[in-house]
């Protein structure tokens, strides 16, 4: 008998050779005809492999949605957690998101606002220029 995983019967395929009435059928086969006797067998070695490939996919699916499940029921009992410690305190909780940044002096952020601006209009000025004197700016 096969393992239960959530719910449902997993139970490893069997061997189509083995199935007391294909043997039968494989037997008088074997008997009568060796060609086809042949290509019977080569179908069901066929089948048995599509049949457990399937098992395989089916199985790894079912632990992978088990897998899915438990993070979830653990990540909703960490916020649970998180949420009634938060409450408890009153206080914000210490995270990267909540540290301040460092603090940068006023005369540098203005000094850099400075430079910005020039550099924009050395851009515009140049962008003039070779628009007015493309001829100059010609690479032959």
């Amino acid at each position: 008998m096969g393992r239960k995983i959530s719910g449902k019967n997993s139970k490893k395929p069997e061997k189509p050779w083995n199935i007391p009435e294909e043997q039968q059928h494989l037997q008088e086969l074997k008997r009568t005809d060796k060609k086809a006797y042949e290509q019977e067998r080569i179908l069901m070695e066929d089948e048995f492999k599509s049949a457990l490939l399937w098992y395989e996919w089916y199985r790894k699916s079912l632990r992978k949605k088990q897998k899915e499940k438990t993070e979830k029921k653990q990540t909703e009992k960490l916020a649970i957690l998180l949420s009634t410690i938060f409450k408890k305190t009153g206080k914000p909780l210490k995270t990267e998101l909540n540290k301040k940044k460092p603090r940068i002096p006023a005369e540098d952020i203005t000094k850099e606002k400075a430079i910005a601006k020039i550099i924009r209009e050395q851009e515009k000025q140049l962008k003039k220029l070779k628009e007015k004197h493309s001829y100059i700016f010609r690479v032959p």
